[in-house]
């Protein structure tokens, strides 16, 4: 996407209520090699006048985090490939307006949201595909018993648990 339409969507996305309060409940920059940064959880700092957006967050890599548990990561707009908001209905209505959405096809956007909303409401799932919601299969065993005959298996961490590793 261009620098225009980052600008563009940047301010929908993250315009603010009549309260001062953003209109997405949360949001996703998603960039390149789906690089995902979350102005939700993490600082991101948009910079117009070089087209780059920097999100700040805790250095995951393993190897590097004891010496550098901080990393900044960097985009330039043109390789940004979505910015996503996440909306309840109210808010989802205001941002249609602000994306100039309107007249039928407001309606049928609001149709939509209103379905899965009332499906979010029942616990079950928005789409056609999954008719029932997951739910989750707890583990009571720490050794994993497998339909392809590899069975028990405990996972190892060490060399004290794993002399092979020695």
């Amino acid at each position: 996407m261009n620098a225009d339409q980052a600008k563009y969507l940047r301010s929908v996305i993250f315009s603010k209520d009549e309260n001062n309060k953003t209109l997405a409940a949360f949001s996703k920059v998603i960039l390149d090699n789906e690089h995902i940064f979350r102005p939700d959880l993490s600082p991101v700092i948009w910079d117009d006048d070089k087209a780059i957006v920097h999100c700040i967050r805790a250095n995951n890599d393993f190897p590097t985090q004891s010496y550098a548990p901080i990393e900044i990561e960097s985009g330039a707009y043109d390789v940004i490939h979505y910015i996503v908001g996440g909306y309840d209905l109210t808010n989802f209505e205001k941002a249609l307006e602000k994306l100039g959405i309107d007249g039928e096809r407001k309606e049928v956007c609001m149709k939509f949201a209103k379905s899965i909303v009332n499906q979010a409401k029942e616990e079950r799932s928005p789409t056609p595909y999954y008719t029932t919601t997951a739910k989750p299969i707890p583990n009571p065993k720490k050794n994993l018993d497998r339909d392809d005959g590899i069975t028990t298996i405990t996972p190892t961490t060490s060399v004290e648990t794993n002399p092979d590793l020695s």
